[in-house]
């Protein structure tokens, strides 16, 4: 990314090329499709807005899913605060059966610690190197490396727990 950009001119590359990637980042995150959308723009903007200020330290990219993440935390925490949605409505639930498991899976990582939660989406779900993930978090790579090991041995039994009730359920 040329440094040399004008905001407005750097901003609107960075969206063309990150735009996607960055929505399904924050919708797994969030859960809630239309909020992500909001997320998207606002982070965005926030570039915009501190275009100026980037020194070229960290790749553009994990820049972009830094303030990305900081966003969510802030969203997360004003959510709290407000009376919550049901998982249904937050996840679009459509009621055919081809669209469940992708349900399924967005409401597990939902369901997650925080710290579980934002490890697998950019290891996993973006396909974030561990160095990259572990500048974005704040974190050594070794702590990467463990909570991934740590989230994926409690996806695995969750989802086992939602696999037993839907059995349950069938017969």
């Amino acid at each position: 990314m040329d440094l040399n950009l004008s905001a407005a001119e750097a901003t609107q590359q960075l969206y063309e090329l990150y735009k996607d990637d960055l929505y399904r980042y924050i919708r797994f995150s969030l859960g809630d499709p239309h909020e992500a959308l909001d997320l998207v723009q606002d982070v965005f903007i926030r570039v915009l807005h501190s275009w100026d200020s980037y020194r070229g330290e960290a790749k553009v990219k994990s820049w972009i899913w830094s303030i990305a993440r900081n966003r969510i935390i802030d969203y997360t925490r004003k959510r709290k605060n407000r009376t919550s949605d049901s998982l249904d409505e937050r996840f679009d639930v459509a009621s055919s059966d081809s669209s469940y498991g992708v349900v399924e899976l967005e409401t597990v990582i939902r369901n997650l610690p925080n710290k579980y939660r934002e490890v697998v989406i950019l290891r996993l779900l973006q396909d974030w190197s561990t160095a990259d993930a572990a500048q974005i978090l704040g974190w050594s790579q070794a702590k990467v490396r463990t909570m991934l090991h740590r989230a994926m041995k409690e996806l695995r039994s969750e989802l086992k727990g939602v696999r037993t009730e839907q059995w349950n359920r069938g017969h």
